[in-house]
């Protein structure tokens, strides 16, 4: 599916033009080399400076990104590596709530050995801050595979204007057996906005006004280490029984140590009446057996709520946004 909406023009997005850094074992990671600027709306609150973009204003701001790795060396063909990405503030302070995991790479030829992280979060900044784009090695088959980082990364920051949530969880671990669709439930409200309600350990958002929103989640997770190949696919739900169609990821892991961690992430705009609710669904499935499951880990799992200015066209209310099934 694609989503488009008009953006916002407080807005800024940088590229790595070159993809020409590495690092190497397990914990290694490099800051990319965001050395391009594709579009800045607001020189006077956005500057792009060694990698590294400033902001001049306090207040909440949408991140976007995506980083790209090419697994290369390891000592023979057929050795994993699972790379990593996450946003740093001010050269020391990694934002918990940015953490991505592709899957893995594996250096066996055919394009295998290329993935990309991906994440959309809300972070909140203060004027003189910075951030980075860090990317790396979170574990490894053997200790000498290496990264490169390749041309297409790029991040996004956009000053939120409108109202925005973002709701997380304190505990991992919460279990999505196979083939049993799943609610991954919540239970830390890091910023509550006036229009979606949020309590307690559970895994509905209640919306409080109609219309529409931009909703991206992030759910970090482990598979069940069982060697088995998983596929773990996350999409939204609407009031318990209708699927929202344009908001599925799937993921492909395997349970070795060094290839069990994934995340799937997306963003999706749906249109809500006052009072429905939402969730976010995880359906597991694996090539052997019905025995594969995984578990959902703190830090790499959250989701965000923006809603949308709706005053730009009067076409939305003749489209629609939300179609979907009912299992």
């Amino acid at each position: 599916f694609l989503t488009a909406q008009k953006l916002n023009t407080r807005a800024i997005e940088v590229y790595d033009g070159a993809g020409t850094q590495t690092f190497s074992g397990a914990g290694s990671s490099v800051v990319v080399n965001l050395d391009s600027t594709y579009y800045n709306g607001d020189n006077s609150l956005f500057k792009l400076n060694a990698d590294q973009v400033n902001v001049s204003e306090n207040g909440w701001y949408k991140i976007t990104y995506t980083s790209c790795v090419n697994q290369i060396g390891g000592g023979g063909g057929n050795q994993r590596e699972s790379p990593q990405s996450w946003i740093r503030k001010n050269g020391n302070t990694n934002i918990s709530l940015s953490f991505s995991y592709a899957g893995y790479t594996r250096n066996s030829g055919n394009d295998q050995d290329k993935n990309c992280n991906r994440a959309n979060t809300l972070i909140n900044l203060t004027s003189g801050d910075y951030l980075e784009l860090q990317t790396g090695i979170f574990d490894t088959e053997t200790g000498n595979t290496m990264g490169l980082t390749q041309d297409q990364s790029w991040l996004l920051i956009e000053k939120v204007e409108m109202d925005s949530s973002i709701i997380s969880i304190n505990n991992s671990g919460q279990q999505m057996d196979h083939g049993t669709p799943t609610a991954v439930s919540f239970d830390f409200n890091d910023k509550l906005g006036n229009y979606v309600s949020h309590t307690g350990s559970n895994s509905e958002i209640t919306f409080k006004k109609s219309g529409l929103y931009e909703i991206s989640y992030n759910i970090g997770y482990q598979d069940s280490q069982t060697g088995d190949r998983v596929i773990t696919c996350g999409y939204l739900r609407k009031n318990g029984n209708t699927n929202i169609n344009p908001s599925k990821q799937c993921i492909y892991t395997r349970g070795d140590a060094q290839a069990k961690t994934g995340t799937v992430s997306t963003t999706s705009i749906i249109n809500v009446s006052k009072d429905d609710y939402i969730e976010i669904m995880l359906n597991v499935t694996g090539e052997v057996g019905t025995n594969e499951y995984v578990q959902v880990q703190k830090g790499t799992t959250w989701f965000t709520v923006v809603k949308i200015n709706e005053t730009v066209s009067s076409n939305w209310k003749n489209t629609s946004l939300d179609i979907g099934t009912t299992p």
